[in-house]
């Protein structure tokens, strides 16, 4: 089946932990995201995969078999860098070659696999340009190129939209993605941008403080997080705390009905999308006491009892500053997690 496994994966620097019995897999033509802040173990977990960095403890395997004592030029990986790499005394033809080249490849078979990832890439007309001549998302489809020439089994892409701006990233996020899809290639993307994870892959894997924090969908991550640190790291949360008896979840600001949980203290989560704003009856009474327009949105801080939430809103109603509102909120999804 091609699939990829890692399993209990650790990584020490300078008695420093970086990752921790990591373990999870990857099947054939999915695209799994690595997700989390700087510093937690992505880059680094990228780099074991693609042979480039040893573990200190676990197993790599794919198909069943270890790959760890595989070199990287065997191993079947590819990884395009942050910094894409391009070499800047060859053109972009050159560039595109350089692993057929080193694999032996004759003149007519490179001649014909890079014509084929010029036009994947949609570059073709580019193939005498340099790296300084091209643009930030034409090195980007030149370093996919590159990798994707050698035909390999698990494409490896760390941070691969990072360095462009704001609406190059997004077309070059669809221009990948696609690509992948079409191509059905097994696929590690490392991002810090949880909006980019949530669009990109099939599967998130939520990395922090070099700890798998939970698998799943994107739909799973984001609307069922497995504790306070997952749901914090994916978004704007508002928290209420408070104590659960006989189904009432009680609180500064009052009470809310409550999903079956046995009696005790707990903080009760509430995205601001799933808070709305009203003049007539709703779950509680709050005060405005901030508001900011962005477009198609109203971002309202709103203070309920001695609590302050964030509310999101669309602008068909707007609401002024210190006025009294009533909340709604949708308890099904509202979120507990015991303190």
């Amino acid at each position: 089946m091609n699939e990829l496994q890692l399993i209990n994966i650790s990584k020490h620097f300078d008695q420093k932990i970086v990752l921790n019995e990591i373990n999870f897999s990857v099947r054939k033509g999915e695209l799994v995201s690595l997700l989390g802040p700087s510093g937690c173990g992505k880059t680094t977990l990228l780099k074991i995969i693609a042979g480039l960095l040893p573990p200190d403890g676990g197993q790599l395997l794919f198909d069943g078999n270890s790959i760890l004592n595989i070199p990287v030029e065997r191993r079947g990986t590819v990884m395009v860098f942050q910094d894409y790499l391009l070499f800047p005394h060859l053109n972009v033809w050159n560039n595109i070659g350089f692993g057929l080249r080193m694999a032996g490849k004759g003149r007519e078979e490179q001649a014909k696999k890079i014509n084929e990832m010029l036009e994947l890439v949609e570059l073709h007309g580019f193939e005498k340009k340099y790296p300084r001549e091209l643009s930030g998302g034409q090195k980007q489809r030149v370093a996919l190129a590159r990798a994707l020439a050698i035909e390999p089994k698990v494409l490896l892409l760390d941070e691969p939209f990072s360095n462009l701006d704001a609406r190059l990233r997004e077309s070059m996020r669809d221009f990948v993605c696609g690509l992948q899809k079409k191509l059905k290639i097994t696929t590690i993307l490392v991002t810090h941008d949880k909006e980019e994870a949530l669009l990109s892959s099939d599967r998130i894997v939520l990395l922090l403080d070099g700890k798998v924090q939970q698998i799943g969908t994107p739909e799973e991550i984001y609307l069922m997080p497995k504790n306070r640190e997952a749901a914090n790291f994916l978004g704007k949360k508002n928290y209420l705390k408070g104590r659960i008896e006989k189904g009432i979840f009680y609180y500064s600001g009052g009470e809310l009905k409550s999903e079956e949980r046995a009696d005790g203290t707990y903080w009760m989560m509430i995205r601001p999308e799933e808070i709305k704003l009203k003049k007539d009856k709703g779950n509680a009474s709050a005060i405005i006491v901030d508001m900011r327009f962005a477009g198609d949105r109203i971002y309202y801080k709103v203070k309920l009892g001695e609590e302050m939430l964030e509310c999101l809103m669309l602008p068909d109603t707007i609401f002024s500053i210190g006025e009294a509102v009533n909340l709604s909120m949708d308890l099904q999804n509202i979120i507990l997690f015991p303190e």
